[in-house]
This record gives structure tokens, C-alpha cells and sequence, in this order.
């Protein structure tokens, strides 16, 4: 503080640039700096005391140069790729000798010493921290000068624990990268993102969980956006969402597209189990798209489910192959033609997918992993290749859902929908006189109804208003419907 001191009273502008470095790299530093000096028989040793005490007071120093307003500028920066710095923080005085922002040098050095790496980070410290390892045991280097210095390289080691990326084994050159993230940041991610984006969860005394299945491009997600109207505020679980939480995801899709998925797989396939075990906890209903690896991951997963005392269906997909593989194809073509990032499915992945469903199916059947099955699905013989259809176990609508149908038509047909809201109207004429407009009436119905994992009818009265208010709106052009109809309400299912 003298120093600084001397040259205000001197009247010189004082401009502090503070270096924000995590401590393994400031240590890894130190090591490197001994060992390139030692080979030329004069290394210079700084003690680790030494090396904590002044990275301590570097933050101590920050704080009292701005809370006494000690220089005119302070800048934080941190090492960028190359020889270049990144500024991460900068404040100045304004006339009045006041900082134009809060006060906060010190803790942008905190933050980023606490920061989590990135996959190059972690791999570049991770290669110079093997070299400092193979240059300690290396025999130009005197045995006492090595043992000064080896559990330095130990505790670099230690300190890049809370803050690098885990290294995961992959088959192409160099058969290891670092997309594996820390479990600090893995849970924060999870806890921040993934968590929020689930929305408000309805617990439910009879939970429910949907899987909706299919091999890439069969449309899983139109289909899950069906059910999801079935059911009563449902969760919805897709793996791609996830995906997307990943902070090296889209530099990955932009890189390496084929690979994108698999390189962060072990993070994403976490985040969505804890996700799912999140929504369990509290017995919300849940829609989940699935794209079976296995059959029995399939069945392990929905075993959880019914442990937890949820009822569990499944929806199949029965997508030929062709079509599936020109869903992935469109899809792709469509995210490119818009300059987005896109995963690529490869066909090599989209055939294991199509190949494993029959067998999850069949699976979940003998073992009763599902309480109900919808859809027929396409198997292909292991013996022949020929390919058979198997109709696995459709249900009927329920008595009560069919009552409701029932019941409506005859209302519907007989003038006496809601005959408060329609009183003095004849809309017979109106809903008959056309098939649209006895379409359109029937998909209300429909689109609105609300049926419980019983079967049961939860909401008719509510599907028959709704009918009534769009006929009301027909007969009367003066008449708004409260809310509006929602796209949902009035969507012609094909």
C-alpha cells in the first residue's frame, strides 16, 4: 500500500491488473518454473506456505485498494487461449472519486479461482501435470532437488479435484477427453436447470407414468404431447432435453455431430434419472420419451415405477424403418437449412434403436414391467430376418369414458347441451348442417376430456361447456368465449 500510496502523492494514474488463477494452475506454475531452472542447475524453490499466504493476500490487498479508493482502475483477468487475457472484471473511479460500479475485485478473483474447467482446461493441466510427473523422475535431476518438489505435484493434483472435468475413455485419437463434468458442477446444473424445468408437480394420490417409445424420428414427441393432455399436469422427460444443460453440447453438435450425444452421455443420462427420481419423490404424473438402448435398462427403469406405487403404461411407436430414418434425415436437413446446431443420428444408431424396441416390448410384457400396453408393434425375426406384426394388448375405452360419449351424443342430438348457456338457441341445424362444424364439436369434447388412470371421467361437465361455448359463438356472433380456445382445445387429431 506504501508503493501505491507514493505515486498518488506523486500524481501518477494508478492502474491495478490482478490475475485471477485457479491455485492447482499457480502451483502447477511454481513446479514448472523449478524444474526448467534446475536443468540449468539453478532452481529457485517457493515454498507452499509461501505460495497460499500470497494468493490469500492478494485477495486481502483488492479489498482495501477499493474500499479506500487506493487506484484510479482495477481490472481482473484471467489466462485465454494462447498468450491472451480475458477480462473478467473492471471498475474506475468516476470525477467524484467514487467507483462506477460496486466494489467487487476480490470476488471476481474468488469466482474464478472457483470456477469449473472446461474440457480443454482440464486436459491441457492434465498433460502438463503428466510432464512435470516423467521430468521429477527424469535422471538429470539430483534425487534431494526431486524430493523438495514431489508432493507439490501432489498437491496440484489436489487442488484441481474440486474444479476439472473427469477424464472418460472414447475410441478415436487420443482415447480420452474431459466432457465429463465435475460433480460440484453436475449438481449444480442439476439443481439449476434441470429442477426449474420441470414446472409446478401435482402430487397425485394415484400417480401416473406414460413411456412413450419409438426408435429415432418415429415421433415421439408429437405423440407425447397427446398424452400429456390425457393426464393431470404430467411431468414431461425427454433425454434431449437434458442434453442441452450441458455447457459443451452445442460446441460439440458444431465439432463432432456424430458424437456430440455419446461424448456427454454419462451427464445427461444422470441428470435425467435424478430428474425422474425428483418427480417420483413427489408422486407427480410423468410422460417420459424413451428410445430403448436395451431392453433391460427399459425394464429396470420402469421397474422403479411401480416400486413407487405409480401405474405404468406404455405407448409404442410402430414407425417402419424407412420413415424413421427420414424423420432423422428431415429433422437434421431443417436445423442445418436454419443454421442451428442439430444432432446427427447415424443409421448405425438409429437400427441398434429399432432392433432393441420389439425385444423392451416383448420384455416389459412377460415380466409385467407396464400395466398396459398401446400400440402394435413391428418385430423383426432373429431367425429369417421376415418381419411379423405382434398387436400388443390394446385396450378398450372404459365404461365410463364410453358412458360420457354416450351421453354427449345424445345431449348433442337432442338440443339440451348446457341449456343455460344455449337457452333460446336451436343449434341443431348449426352443428348438423355440416360435417366440420359436428368434427369440430366432437374434438372439443374429446380434446378436452379428462380421464383418470382408472378410467374414470374427471371432467365431462367442463368438455360439455367448452362444446357449448364454441356452438354459442357459432349462433351468435356477439358472443366471446371465457378464456379464448386454446390451440390445443380445437386441434383436428389426424
Amino acid at each position: 500500500m506504501d508503493e501505491i500510496a507514493a505515486y498518488q502523492r506523486a500524481d501518477y494514474r494508478v492502474e491495478i491488473v490482478a490475475l485471477a488463477v485457479p491455485e492447482a494452475v499457480s502451483q502447477l506454475g511454481i513446479l514448472d518454473r523449478y524444474l526448467r531452472l534446475a536443468e540449468q542447475g539453478r532452481a529457485r524453490y517457493v515454498s507452499r506456505d509461501n505460495h497460499d499466504a500470497c494468493a490469500a493476500a492478494l485477495v486481502d490487498t483488492l479489498r482495501i485498494v477499493e474500499a479506500g479508493h487506493r487506484a484510479d482502475s482495477v481490472f481482473v483477468v484471467r489466462r485465454a487461449d494462447g498468450a491472451a487475457f480475458e477480462t473478467v472484471y473492471a471498475n474506475a473511479l468516476g470525477p467524484e472519486r467514487q467507483w462506477r460500479r460496486p466494489a467487487g475485485a476480490a470476488d471476481a478473483v474468488l469466482a474464478e479461482r472457483r470456477r469449473p474447467w472446461g474440457a480443454r482446461e482440464t486436459g491441457l493441466f492434465r498433460r502438463q501435470l503428466a510432464e512435470a510427473d516423467r521430468r521429477l523422475a527424469g535422471p538429470g535431476l539430483p534425487e534431494d532437488w526431486g524430493l523438495a518438489v514431489r508432493r507439490d505435484a501432489e498437491r496440484t493434483a489436489a487442488w484441481a479435484e474440486p474444479v476439472r472435468r473427469t477424464a472418460q475413455p472414447r475410441q478415436e485419437a487420443p482415447g480420452v477427453d474431459y466432457h465429463r463434468l465435475s460433480a460440484e458442477e453436475h449438481r449444480l446444473i442439476f439443481d439449476e436447470l434441470s429442477v426449474p424445468s420441470l414446472g409446478r408437480i401435482t402430487p397425485q394420490e394415484r400417480p401416473v407414468a406414460v413411456y412413450v417409445m419409438g426408435q429415432p424420428g418415429a415421433g415421439k414427441t408429437r405423440a407425447a404431447r397427446m398424452v400429456r393432455r390425457a393426464l393431470r399436469d404430467p411431468a414431461h422427460i425427454k433425454g434431449d432435453d437434458f442434453k442441452v444443460f450441458h455447457p459443451d453440447y452445442f460446441q460439440l453438435l458444431r465439432e463432432e455431430p456424430r458424437t456430440a450425444s455419446a461424448r456427454i452421455r454419462a451427464d445427461y443420462r444422470a441428470w435425467q434419472a435424478q430428474t425422474e427420481r425428483y418427480v417420483r419423490d413427489r408422486r407427480g404424473d410423468v410422460v417420459i420419451e424413451i428410445t430403448p438402448s436395451s431392453a433391460g435398462a427399459f425394464h429396470a427403469g420402469a421397474a422403479l415405477y411401480q416400486q413407487a406405487g405409480y401405474r405404468v403404461e406404455l405407448v409404442v411407436l410402430a414407425v417402419r424403418a424407412a420413415d424413421s430414418r427420414q424423420g432423422t434425415a428431415a429433422r437434421y436437413a431443417e436445423a442445418s437449412r436454419l443454421d442451428a446446431p442439430v444432432r446427427f443420428t447415424t443409421a448405425a444408431g438409429h437400427n441398434l434403436h429399432y432392433a432393441v424396441l420389439p425385444e423392451a416390448v416383448t420384455l416389459a410384457e412377460q415380466l409385467s414391467a407396464v400395466d398396459s400396453v398401446l400400440g402394435p408393434v413391428v418385430k423383426r425375426s432373429c431367425r429369417d430376418g421376415a418381419e411379423v406384426v405382434h398387436d400388443a394388448c390394446m385396450e378398450h375405452l372404459s365404461v365410463d369414458v364410453r358412458a360420457s360419449l354416450r351421453l354427449f351424443a345424445f345431449y348433442l342430438a337432442n338440443g339440451t347441451i348446457d341449456v343455460e348457456l344455449l337457452n333460446g338457441f336451436d343449434y341443431r341445424s348449426t352443428v348438423f348442417h355440416s360435417g366440420s362444424s359436428l368434427e369440430q364439436v366432437f374434438a372439443i369434447y374429446s380434446n378436452v376430456l379428462q380421464v383418470d388412470a382408472d378410467g374414470m371421467v374427471l371432467n365431462d361437465g367442463d368438455a360439455q361447456y367448452r362444446v357449448a361455448q364454441w356452438i354459442r359463438a357459432c349462433c351468435d356472433p356477439s358472443y366471446q368465449a371465457k378464456p379464448p380456445f386454446e390451440a390445443w382445445e380445437t386441434e383436428l387429431h389426424l
